[in-house]
């Protein structure tokens, strides 16, 4: 069974002028995901201490920024960004893994299923055929420089002409994400496999901390997440997989980059000094770690 539920209206947020301050910021932005975030760790870290092999799930858990949690404190050794706040670390103390292996890292790409990213090994190296529940994403962002595309909202006019090529590229992800899911059912033939969507970042009205994004701009960019989280959902569909639906969250969409910053589950510019730009924060990660349980209760009969 995977799990499906109707996306969520948006919010209405007024308009505001962006500062120079927030401009100089964003400028800043794109160097930030090249080089911070995007550097990659060597191999996964197993979290806290070993209990016995026989009781509870060997959990593995795949993804890219959005999963590993840069600029949430503290961190694990390394240069993937790995919080022991991100989701995955949180979902195992909620599910009590016998052993957990995060392999999520910032700026992982599908081709990183594979192969090695810097001195990180292919994060399905991280499997083996006692693994009995993995997180698979979320995935693909990367692929199609979703971050980047944000950045050019900030910084220039992203409204879309006729030979958009982005929703062309979303789509061209979904036969990689099925080999994805069928090498994982390989290695680890016993697991339970929970495909993992982005969530809602951005409302379609423009507010203080992205006012140089138009609502037009904003409708588009969410509109390009949604649908990648739709071909993540069609690929679950189809792999036999869950798909844990973010969008799904009650009050997903109170908790944007236009929330008050103790309410963002995704922050705009300014992180508060919590989370990374563009990226989720601790209460973002803690309120995807209740849907991905949830997920895995349901799907468990719980």
């Amino acid at each position: 069974a995977f799990v499906t539920v109707a996306r969520p209206r948006h919010p209405d947020v007024g308009e505001a002028q962006v500062s120079d301050q927030m401009t100089q910021r964003l400028r800043a932005l794109a160097a930030t995901a090249t080089a911070g975030l995007l550097v990659p760790l060597v191999g996964a870290i197993p979290v806290g201490a070993a209990p016995s092999a026989t009781a509870g799930d060997h959990y593995v858990s795949f993804g890219d920024s959005f999963v590993s949690g840069p600029g949430i404190l503290p961190l694990r050794p390394g240069d993937c960004h790995r919080s022991l706040k991100n989701f995955p670390t949180l979902t195992s103390q909620e599910v009590e893994t016998a052993s957990f292996t995060d392999a999520s890292c910032g700026a992982e790409e599908l081709d990183h299923l594979w192969e090695a990213q810097g001195t990180n090994p292919p994060q399905l190296d991280a499997l083996s055929a006692d693994t009995s529940l993995v997180t698979f994403g979320t995935l693909g962002g990367n692929d199609i420089g979703l971050v980047q595309l944000a950045t050019s909202c900030f910084t220039s006019d992203c409204t879309p002409d006729a030979n958009d090529p982005y929703p062309g590229r979303i789509d061209a992800l979904k036969p990689e994400i099925l080999q994805g899911l069928a090498d994982t059912k390989a290695r680890a033939p016993q697991a339970e496999i929970y495909v993992v969507g982005y969530s809602h970042y951005i409302p379609p009205t423009s507010c203080q901390a992205v006012a140089s994004i138009t609502p037009d701009e904003a409708v588009y960019f969410q509109g390009l997440v949604d649908r990648l989280s739709g071909v993540l959902e069609s690929a679950a569909d189809e792999a036999g997989a869950t798909f844990i639906d973010m969008n799904a969250i009650p009050g997903v969409t109170e908790h944007t980059v236009c929330a008050e910053p103790a309410r963002q589950w995704v922050r705009a510019l300014n992180t508060y000094g919590d989370g990374a730009p563009l990226h989720p924060s601790t209460c973002g990660m803690a309120a995807y770690a209740q849907q991905v349980t949830r997920g895995i209760q349901l799907a468990r009969g719980q």
